[in-house]
């Protein structure tokens, strides 16, 4: 293909950002993380170059939470790793699709961050997801360079008309035929974002002390709701404490639907983010599938409509669909596709 690409440079950069607020997501508070950006410059067969970015937050609180290698010293390797797999990436000379690139080279990820573990003798070695982590700025600079190249949407530019391969190379005979454009919808017109509330965040205003930040911004939840008309909130629970989760959920409906009939907003999305601490599936599913469907069956919270929330969990999305009536205790969600990415 004219729009296969190969990458030239690949250089990382590493800063320190400090968080407004506090944010606490599953076990971990996170209020200073390192944030790494990669620029990656790229030559398609038509001589057409451009320079791609990504980024992400080191998250080794997440990523390699472990009680035997310090944050410091986690953080430190997920940088190194990082550092390696821009050389091992520009060190690749063959031209090809993003995913075909990354495909040729991902089985060297792990034994990589297998020696950087070995090097520093650290006393567990680095999983597999944070060397993911580390890898995932680099190849998401080289799909946007590779789009950049080409003059086209990255987006645009996994089906046919630019990929070698179809999907049965990485999924099987089954897919034969299919590519990832043939699962992508188009980019509507708006599309609403969701407001991420932390462990730690306050939902009222009569919660702010002086601690806070007094910045003109908003603080608290309703705060918030009100200067930015949210009706789209992603909530951070502990996954590890039902009763927990379920009155975190329940105040959350309650400031939502307080501020959403001041404002005269009838909608309220919800999606609880558990952030992989279920020590099983059984906190969405099975024995206490009952006990989740009880924060939006409650009556005094919905006087508008609360339409879907996703219960993530280790490998799986759970819906509860829109509601405009009393949603009856013991009534079991039903499955959507598996979530295998868990949060989002």
């Amino acid at each position: 293909m004219n729009t296969d690409i190969r990458v030239f440079e690949v250089e990382p950069f590493f800063t320190h950002e400090k968080s407004r607020t506090p944010l606490k997501f599953g076990g971990v508070v996170i209020d200073e993380i390192v944030y790494c950006h990669v620029r990656v410059t790229v030559e398609n067969r038509l001589g057409r170059r451009a320079d791609g970015w990504g980024a992400i937050f080191m998250a080794d609180g997440w990523s390699w939470p472990s009680s035997k290698v310090s944050h410091e010293v986690r953080e430190e390797l997920m940088r190194k790793l990082v550092v390696a797999w821009c050389r091992k990436t520009a060190e690749t000379t063959e031209y090809a699709h993003p995913i075909d690139l990354f495909w040729s080279i991902e089985p060297e990820l792990a034994p990589l961050a297998e020696r950087i573990s070995q090097d520093e003798a650290v006393a567990e070695p680095m999983p597999r997801l944070a060397a993911l982590v580390c890898a995932s700025p680099v190849d998401a600079a080289v799909h946007d360079a590779f789009g950049k190249a080409a003059g086209i949407d990255t987006y645009d530019g996994y089906g046919a008309n630019h990929m070698d391969h179809d999907l049965s190379r990485w999924l099987g005979p089954e897919f034969q035929g299919r590519y990832i454009a043939d699962y992508l919808s188009p980019m509507p017109e708006w599309i609403d974002a969701f407001h991420l509330i932390g462990g730690l965040d306050k939902l009222t205003e009569s919660e702010i002390t002086s601690d806070d930040p007094d910045d003109g911004l908003p603080v608290s939840l309703d705060q918030w709701i009100r200067y930015e008309g949210l009706h789209c909130l992603k909530v951070k629970l502990r996954g590890i404490d039902l009763q927990w989760d379920l009155d975190r959920l329940l105040s959350i409906a309650t400031v939502a639907r307080q501020e959403h009939q001041k404002l005269g907003i009838n909608e309220l999305w919800l999606t609880a983010d558990t952030n992989e601490m279920c020590q099983s599936a059984e906190l969405v599913i099975g024995a206490k599938a009952s006990q989740l469907a009880l924060p939006f069956s409650v009556q005094d919270l919905t006087n508008g409509r609360i339409h879907t929330s996703t219960i993530h969990g280790p490998g799986f999305g759970y819906r509860f669909d829109e509601i405009n009536r009393h949603f009856e205790i013991g009534v079991k969600p039903q499955p959507l596709v598996a979530d295998h990415h868990a949060t989002s």
